[in-house]
């Protein structure tokens, strides 16, 4: 019978080539693991007991054969699953506090409704300096833009004077936010 102090640990460990996930990797491999690093770029972690697989695990196939390949090599025996769920974290900024008091969200159609248009559009609003969020939505319009800005006349600047001088806006409506509440527990589907 093996006594479990005695079994070399092999960890996989998926997000491993950065961040919390890369952290993780180190102190495993200083506690004596192996590890591997299952993410979508190279583990740059210069170690012995260090593998790094470089794979996008929401693509069902890839994984799938990444997985196959470790389980081909390794004997794996501890899982730290990091990657694929908590996608980075957020800070609440005091909008006020920083000059940006007022938002508002702007509902925008688009012409001609084509995808090279509407890709166009959506990477050009993501980097303006007012925005804070671009959803690309169905129905009446094809994007809602939360902004946020120091006041009214900003925002009607921003609206008119920088949004429809856009060439594919065909429609602009404004909806001032009166109170903007956040919920901060997400609850996965049962």
């Amino acid at each position: 019978m093996n006594d479990m102090h005695n079994i070399k640990r092999v960890a996989i460990v998926t997000g491993g080539s950065a961040g919390i996930g890369k952290v993780i990797c180190e102190h495993l491999l200083k506690d004596g693991c192996e590890v591997i690093s299952l993410s979508r770029r190279h583990a740059d972690i210069d170690h012995p007991g260090m593998h790094s697989i470089e794979v996008d695990l929401m693509d069902r196939q890839a994984t799938l054969q990444a997985a196959t390949e470790v389980a081909k090599k390794y004997a794996v025996n501890t899982l730290v699953h990091n990657a694929g769920v908590i996608r980075g974290a957020l800070l609440d900024v005091d909008l006020g506090a920083i000059g940006r008091p007022v938002q508002a969200l702007v509902s925008v159609r688009v012409r001609p409704p084509s995808r090279e248009v509407i890709e166009e559009f959506r990477d050009w609003a993501q980097d303006l300096p007012e925005m804070l969020g671009v959803f690309v939505t169905t129905g009446t319009a094809d994007f809602v833009l939360h902004v946020a800005v120091p006041d009214n006349d900003r925002l009607y600047a921003f609206v008119i004077d920088r949004l429809t001088q856009h060439r594919a806006v065909a429609d602009v409506r404004t909806s001032v936010v009166f109170e903007h509440l956040r919920t901060s527990r997400v609850d996965p589907v049962p």
